[in-house]
Parts: structure tokens; sequence; C-alpha cells
């Protein structure tokens, strides 16, 4: 899939979107999540996948 960009910085531009994966510590996956849910309560939004 080919997503045209028609903004006027990004004019002619196409995003590609692809999957990717990083290696990360699990403790560091874990941690970003709780900081996530935390703001996520803090402003009272519901959960949305990324």
């Amino acid at each position: 899939m080919v997503i045209p960009l028609n903004t006027p910085v990004t004019e002619g531009a196409l995003l590609v979107p692809y999957p990717a994966t990083l290696d990360v510590p699990h403790e560091l996956v874990e941690h970003v999540a709780w900081l996530l849910y935390e703001h996520r309560q803090a402003r009272n939004t519901r959960w949305r996948k990324l």
C-alpha cells in the first residue's frame, strides 16, 4: 500500500507503511506501557491500538 502525502512540505512524497520490530529489554516495554497507562488515566481517555 502506498499513501500519497499532499501537504505543502511533502507534496509528491509517498508513505510506504511496513511493520517493524525492535529488540528492547522487557523492563523497558513494561515501563513505557505503565507510563502510557498512567497518562491515559490522568487524561481519562480510553485505550487505543497504536
